[in-house]
């Protein structure tokens, strides 16, 4: 996209608006097609000037590209000692 026509950036009431794929496959679909597809559409909505991305997390999903057999035990964000942020673990 070219930046001297870029669009604004999606909101509503001025809160930032993201989006969530789910990854699923489609009748006839392989895996990897759908994988094509959902960096397609994380292209399309950057270009769209989204706040984020999101792909959810599934665990024993039929359908879902990337569903997880089990759990992981370990927290997914982790406290920084020094400055008490957060960051993805």
């Amino acid at each position: 996209m070219d930046s001297s026509a870029a669009l604004p950036r999606p909101s509503l009431a001025g809160v930032p608006l993201s989006i969530l794929d789910r990854s699923r496959t489609r009748a006839g679909e392989t895996e990897a097609e759908t994988l094509r597809g959902t960096v397609r559409l994380a292209q399309q909505v950057e270009e769209l000037g989204y706040h984020r991305f999101w792909v959810s997390e599934h665990h024993s999903v039929p359908g879902v590209v990337g569903s997880a057999r089990r759990c992981s035990r370990r927290p997914s964000l982790r406290r920084l000692p020094a400055s008490g942020s957060e960051q993805a673990a």
